[in-house]
């Protein structure tokens, strides 16, 4: 389709060398690691045997891309599991801006899925300009995500100096990373630090936590060992007891060059057998010392929301979560289905009462 100068296609690998060149403007200015990421994120996706993307060609360079990440999900108790991509990784040259393409390739891309016979596609990490661009195309948000942090004033005063005086800069899991070995024992728990993660033991833990029906990413075995090889993050695991285990949590952080706060780390994913262990895991990550800790809690029960009151969490992020940044975005992939009710096994999908969303299911965490 081409209009004006533009093409609108389908990926096609012998494309992927302006695609990494283009992405500089978005991902990161390092060309091999964003060749990583590439491949990381749509070739070797556990649901998608090839990329969904698509691309803007003018005079045949690649100058805009929107991908679709694929994505499995559940609802239900038991669970019926759908396929529903993840929109991500909208970028256009800065001087291919402002000329419609945003429109066009996410058209192409809507009936692209249309064609694959799905249904929704969503987006949990969307920024402040691609929410009001979604939004003016169709897209609606079932609510933002209301993160909360607890910072360190002092640990963010020790790294402006640091700064200041050209010292080089230890990762914001330097501390925590001192203790890798150590087993902290609360009580009949231990709690034990890896910089590894432990698919299959993680997917049974998730297994035996009773389901409340509502939407949530699968998690099992090949999502964990896939999720955690992303190029662009950097993960701690605590786990509560060892075989089998009672509970753990995801830190992560950016990898330098990755974009987004290098010194902030965020509690990805956070699950256990019961509201005690809980508290131990979060107990054990506050050894870490961080600059900036923080969570999404929009979907956690009231308990977890009060223990992280009490642990000094605040909102962060405010005038970004004042307008729902980031949030769950939703939209049918075909445009008749607009106007009817968007659900899923009963369940309304605008209703963020229905869901139990994790950092972890956002491309960004």
């Amino acid at each position: 389709m081409a209009h004006r100068g533009y093409e609108i296609v389908k990926y096609s690998p012998e494309l992927k060398p302006q695609i990494i060149q283009l992405q500089t403007h978005l991902w990161s200015r390092d060309l091999d690691v964003n060749c990583a990421y590439f491949r990381w994120k749509y070739e070797e996706n556990p649901y998608c045997p090839e990329p969904l993307v698509h691309l803007a060609l003018h005079d045949g360079q690649v100058v805009g891309m929107r991908g679709m990440c694929g994505a499995r999900w559940q609802v239900g108790a038991p669970p019926e599991t759908f396929l529903a991509p993840y929109a991500d990784d909208l970028v256009v040259a800065p001087e291919h801006r402002d000329r419609g393409l945003f429109t066009r390739i996410m058209r192409a891309s809507l009936d692209e899925l249309a064609g694959r016979g799905l249904d929704y596609v969503f987006n949990l990490s969307a920024g402040r300009v691609t929410s009001i661009g979604s939004l003016s195309m169709g897209w609606k948000s079932a609510g933002g995500m209301r993160p909360v942090g607890r910072r360190s004033r002092r640990v963010l005063m020790q790294q402006r100096l640091s700064k200041l005086w050209a010292r080089p800069r230890r990762g914001p899991f330097a501390r925590l990373d001192r203790a890798d070995g150590q087993v902290w024992k609360y009580g009949r728990t231990t709690v034990s630090l890896s910089t590894n993660a432990r698919p299959e033991a993680m997917e049974h833990l998730i297994a035996r936590l009773r389901l409340d029906g509502r939407f949530r990413h699968v998690r099992d075995t090949a999502y964990f060992t896939w999720r955690f090889r992303n190029p662009f993050r950097e993960y701690r695991f605590l786990y509560a007891g060892d075989d089998p285990l009672v509970g753990y949590m995801v830190l992560q952080c950016q990898r330098r060059g990755g974009g987004g706060e290098p010194a902030r780390v965020n509690v990805v994913d956070w699950q256990a057998t019961e509201p005690s262990i809980r508290e131990t895991l979060l107990d054990v990550a506050l050894k870490g010392a961080f600059a900036e800790l923080v969570i999404w809690t929009a979907t956690l029960d009231a308990e977890t929301c009060d223990l992280l009151r009490r642990r000094s969490f605040a909102p962060v992020d405010e005038a970004d979560a004042a307008r729902g940044v980031p949030g769950v975005l939703i939209r049918p992939v075909r445009d008749d289905a607009l106007r009817t009710e968007w659900s899923i096994g009963g369940r309304r999908l605008l209703d963020l009462a229905n869901w139990d969303v994790t950092m972890l299911y956002s491309m960004h965490g």
